[in-house]
């Protein structure tokens, strides 16, 4: 059997840290967005193999630290099924740049993986997702949403932005490791709230969108790459309304107030 999906990336509209667990992972608070930059995903089940292959167009990739791997061989050993899983991937979401591709192609594995099994994904099953991925679970869910613990709650929001984004990538690879190890020492007993950016997703008041955005990583990823720090104050010269990093880098999205403004700060 054989299913192609296309595995949505998002941009974080805030992201702050706020502890690190004892079991050595963060939780977070953040609101995610899928945008329409999207990798294609392949995904074929062998009855008579067994074990997970997954090839990348136009790139090697370690299969043993590959998270589409991890999350289609958790979905097998959950769900008890001993088949074969053959994943083809067409990479468009840039690598290291955080906008979610590795969590957005687990996701459209493990999701194919269930249609084709007849298998609903169950909660607890999500829930294991995020120690593979911590963006899997919302990828699974897409939209809009306010995403929180380690990145297995998921709240979906009705409200979302509307305005023309663009996406700038600046050619660095920003390891979230290291990010997240970096940023540890910014933590502090009181965390950002996105209450603020709740109201004007909610109200439509772009006016106060700049100083809602947030991202945490921000400060540590300026210092140690200032190419994206320059990114984003490029795109605030050039007519975006705000601008922030997504994840921990190194991808920094502008938001504009009309799709003519955006093509114009593209040239």
């Amino acid at each position: 059997m054989k299913l192609r999906t296309k595995a949505s990336a998002k941009v974080n509209l805030f992201l702050e840290v706020i502890k690190k667990r004892e079991d050595g992972y963060h939780d977070i608070c953040g609101i995610f967005q899928s945008i329409p930059v999207a990798d294609e995903v392949t995904v074929i089940t062998h009855p008579r193999k067994m074990g997970v292959h997954v090839s990348m167009k136009g790139m090697e990739i370690p299969e043993k630290e590959n998270t589409a791997t991890k999350a289609a061989r958790a979905f097998l050993d959950y769900y008890e099924i001993k088949q074969g899983v053959e994943i083809h991937i067409d990479k468009r979401i840039p690598m290291g740049g955080g906008l979610g591709g590795s969590s957005a192609d687990a996701a459209a594995v493990v999701n194919s993986l269930g249609i084709l099994f007849k298998t609903p994904l169950e909660k607890s099953f999500i829930n294991k997702l995020a120690f593979v991925g911590a963006d899997i679970p919302f990828m699974l869910t897409g939209g809009t949403a306010l995403v929180e613990g380690m990145g297995e709650r998921v709240t979906p929001l009705f409200s979302h932005l509307d305005l023309p984004l663009v996406i700038g990538y600046p050619g660095v690879i920003v390891d979230s490791g290291w990010a997240y190890g970096a940023t540890s020492f910014l933590l502090t007993e009181n965390p950002k709230t996105c209450t603020i950016l709740l109201r004007c997703l909610k109200d439509k008041r772009w006016d106060a969108l700049n100083d809602a955005l947030f991202n945490r990583f921000e400060q540590v990823v300026f210092e140690a790459y200032p190419q994206i720090s320059r990114l984003k104050a490029e795109f605030l010269e050039n007519g975006a309304r705000a601008a922030l990093m997504s994840g921990s880098g190194s991808c920094v999205f502008g938001v504009f107030d009309t799709e003519e403004r955006a093509r114009a700060a593209v040239q």
